[in-house]
């Protein structure tokens, strides 16, 4: 069983149906690409992983083909935006649009 996630269900609230609009994908690739805190690219790995076992979706490896990248000691993993479910594309773009703010501004969360 999978506990709740708060900041989940709140930005999965009154998601659209319709994929995102061409330039609402092009604001969250700006967005994403930008990030730089550690804590913050957790989070929205978080967010994946959390949706996809709330859906019941299996994978042979990483979730929606994810591919990971040894760095070192640490690694880096990286999906196609484009192969995500329509609700999960909504959730990021949420998450990275509206809640995450650069360091020196206020987050929401």
């Amino acid at each position: 069983m999978i506990s709740e996630f708060p900041l989940y269900n709140n930005l999965n609230k009154n998601i659209p149906k319709k994929d995102l609009s061409v330039k609402q994908k092009e604001e969250f690739i700006e967005k994403i690409n930008n990030i730089d805190d550690e804590n913050t690219k957790e989070l929205i790995y978080v967010l994946i992983q959390y949706h996809a076992e709330k859906n019941k979706e299996t994978y042979e490896n990483i979730v929606y083909n994810g591919t990971k990248e040894s760095i070192g000691t640490n690694y880096n993993i990286t999906w196609n935006f484009l192969e995500f479910p329509v609700p999960l594309k909504h959730i990021l773009y949420n998450f990275v649009c509206h809640y995450y703010k650069p360091e020196g501004e206020e987050n929401r969360f």
